[in-house]
Formats: C-alpha cells, sequence, structure tokens
C-alpha cells in the first residue's frame, strides 16, 4: 500500500485489519468531510472519518483509525487509554520496521 495515501477501499481495509488488531467490532465506518477532526466513534461501534485522511501518509492514518477503534474498547483520553495506543502504534511500527514509538499522537482537531 502506497506511503502517500489511499483510496476509500485501501482505507476500509485499514480500518478492517486495525479493528482485528485490537479484538474490536465496528457497526459502520463512514468517510466524510469532516472541518474540525480526522475521526471520531460513537459508544455504538459508529466510526466516521474525515475524506482527507485518505490522503495523508500511512503512519498518520494508522495513528487516527488505532485512535478511533481504540474508543470502542476504552473511553476518554486518560492516562491509560494513551498508554495503550502508544503501546499498539509502538509494536505496529517495529513490526512494519519502523521507528519505535516518538511519543506523538495524532493531532485531535486541525486547523
Amino acid at each position: 500500500m502506497s506511503d502517500a495515501g489511499a483510496d476509500e477501499a485501501q482505507f476500509r481495509a485499514e480500518v478492517a485489519a486495525w479493528a482485528r488488531r485490537l479484538g474490536v467490532e465496528t457497526r459502520r465506518v463512514t468517510i466524510r468531510a469532516m472541518r474540525r477532526k480526522w475521526g471520531s466513534a460513537s459508544s455504538a461501534g459508529r466510526l466516521t472519518f474525515a475524506t482527507d485522511l485518505l490522503t495523508q501518509p500511512l503512519e498518520f492514518r494508522a495513528e487516527v483509525i488505532a485512535h478511533e477503534l481504540l474508543h470502542l474498547r476504552r473511553g476518554g483520553h486518560g492516562k491509560v487509554f494513551e498508554a495503550v495506543l502508544r503501546a499498539v502504534l509502538a509494536r505496529w511500527r517495529e513490526e512494519q520496521g519502523g521507528a519505535p514509538d516518538d511519543g506523538r499522537r495524532p493531532a485531535e482537531t486541525r486547523g
């Protein structure tokens, strides 16, 4: 998969792969224009992602996808949520042959 971006089918496949990795089930994945966020998740398992996310590099897409899917297991943005997210992304980066976790987190708001 190209690091330069993904088409909608590729992106949906990335979301499905991350859902399997995290052991969560999604009810619906919507891709639409969003001005202030890269994505959102509802407690009912509905995920929404910004269409602009499809043009972002693979690593950034992975961070946003993992972040939103993790909300289906653990709400909020507390210390435990952040620790689990960092650990999951670090493991993924290692599997991809990339750099270890650098402590960054995806932008919650855009602008």
